[in-house]
C-alpha cells in the first residue's frame, strides 16, 4: 500500500527491479559516454554501430517491457545523433547513399532499438 513494501518478499522484488533499472540506466550511460567522447575527439570518423549499440543497451540489460525500453533506447540515441550534428561532431562519411551520417544514425538507432525489443535480455545469464 502506498508503493511500500507489506512483506519481506515485496521488499526484495522492489530490490531486484531497482537492480534491473540501475542496470539499464548505467548500460545505457556508458555506451552513450563512450560514443561521445569518440565523435568529439574524432568528428570527421562515423561510428557506424555507436547509435545500434546505444538504442539497443537498455532493452539488453534486462527483461521486461521490450517496447518501452527500445523507445527509450531510441529516443537516447536518435538525441545523441541530432545533438552530435548540430554541434558538428557527426561530419564523418555514411553508408546510406543518401541522408547524410545524420540520417544513418537515426536508423541505426531505430535497428537498434527493434533488435533491442525483440530481445528482451533474454541473452543475459540471470536478473
Amino acid at each position: 500500500m502506498d508503493g511500500y513494501p507489506t512483506s519481506r518478499g515485496e521488499s526484495r522484488s522492489l530490490v531486484v527491479v531497482h537492480a534491473v533499472l540501475i542496470r539499464r540506466c548505467v548500460s545505457a550511460a556508458a555506451f552513450s559516454v563512450l560514443w561521445i567522447v569518440a565523435a568529439v575527439l574524432t568528428p570527421d570518423v562515423t561510428f557506424h554501430l555507436a547509435p545500434v549499440i546505444v538504442a539497443a543497451a537498455p532493452a539488453f540489460a534486462g527483461r521486461g517491457r521490450p517496447i518501452l525500453w527500445g523507445v527509450v533506447g531510441f529516443v537516447l540515441a536518435s538525441g545523441i545523433s541530432v545533438a552530435l550534428a548540430l554541434s558538428g561532431f557527426l561530419d564523418g562519411p555514411s553508408l546510406l547513399p543518401v541522408g547524410g551520417p545524420l540520417l544513418e544514425s537515426i536508423v541505426g538507432a531505430l535497428v537498434g532499438a527493434v533488435v533491442g525489443g525483440l530481445f528482451d535480455g533474454r541473452v543475459t545469464a540471470s536478473d
